[in-house]
């Protein structure tokens, strides 16, 4: 059995009355590869969060429906990742093995009911010059595969920052460049900035897959797409353990609220 130590510190800079926004520091200590007790990270909106982490082997961590990652080097203080939690609801903190095939540009879940924020200013669905997408979703020959190409046009992708600072005012936000968030159901699943997504292991069931276009600061354009598609197939039991798909081990979860 491998065993994971989880140690909270939270540091409120700014005061502590109610709606005012903090910075907040958690520690985590991680041993042997497992964690010992389930908790969940807690932060509100506008937030801005640390993850300082030493660990004993050296592992990938991903924050998913921000879709962050990060490396942890053996036996090192890795202060980690540092950003504003712009996006509320309930995202899984997931462990890989350093050297796994497993990257954030195909990472599909993660974020239950999160919610962004519709930018102020908005693109002419009229104009031409206008971004556009044309979503298409694929069938895989693996089944329970989806492969999605969002066909984005007068929109250039680009990877977000870690930094707050480096978010501008998502209100006054008019570049047409930044990421897409992709939804299954409803439920944002993360935040990509690639042409073409491979989603593996999904149940069978009825999909539907919509994609809309974000700004650097996570408001969303009014620039979407949806499809809706069936995957074939007896639904998958499940252990009740804590790992996601790819061989991944979801350690915590990390709950902003609005």
């Amino acid at each position: 059995m491998r065993y994971f130590y989880l140690s909270l510190i939270l540091v409120m800079v700014m005061g502590c009355g109610s709606g005012e926004v903090k910075d907040i520091t958690y520690d985590l200590e991680i041993h042997h590869g497992e964690l010992e007790e389930k908790q969940s990270l807690e932060a509100n909106k506008g937030d801005t969060i640390t993850f300082n982490v030493n660990s004993d082997s050296s592992y990938v961590l991903h924050l998913h429906g921000y879709d962050l990652e990060a490396e942890l080097q053996k036996g090192q203080n890795n202060k980690i990742l540092n950003f504003e939690a712009n996006a509320t609801g309930k995202f899984d903190i997931a462990l890989h093995e350093a050297g796994d095939e497993h990257s954030h540009h195909s990472h599909d879940h993660g974020a239950h009911g999160a919610e962004h924020e519709k930018c102020e200013n908005q693109f002419s669905t009229t104009d031409n010059a206008s971004p556009s997408i044309n979503l298409e979703v694929d069938k895989d020959s693996t089944n329970g595969t989806l492969i999605i190409k969002p066909n984005i046009k007068n929109f250039t992708l680009v990877s977000g920052s870690n930094d707050k600072n480096e978010h501008s005012d998502h209100n006054t936000e008019t570049t047409k460049k930044g990421h897409w968030h992709l939804y299954l159901n409803n439920e944002l699943k993360g935040m990509y900035h690639m042409d073409t997504l491979t989603l593996k292991d999904l149940e069978p069931g009825d999909y539907k897959v919509r994609v809309a276009l974000s700004s650097t600061s996570h408001c969303e354009y009014n620039i979407s797409d949806e499809v809706a598609i069936e995957i074939m197939g007896e639904k998958k039991g499940h252990d009740g353990h804590g790992h996601g798909h790819g061989g991944e081990n979801i350690i915590a979860s990390l709950e902003v609220y609005p």
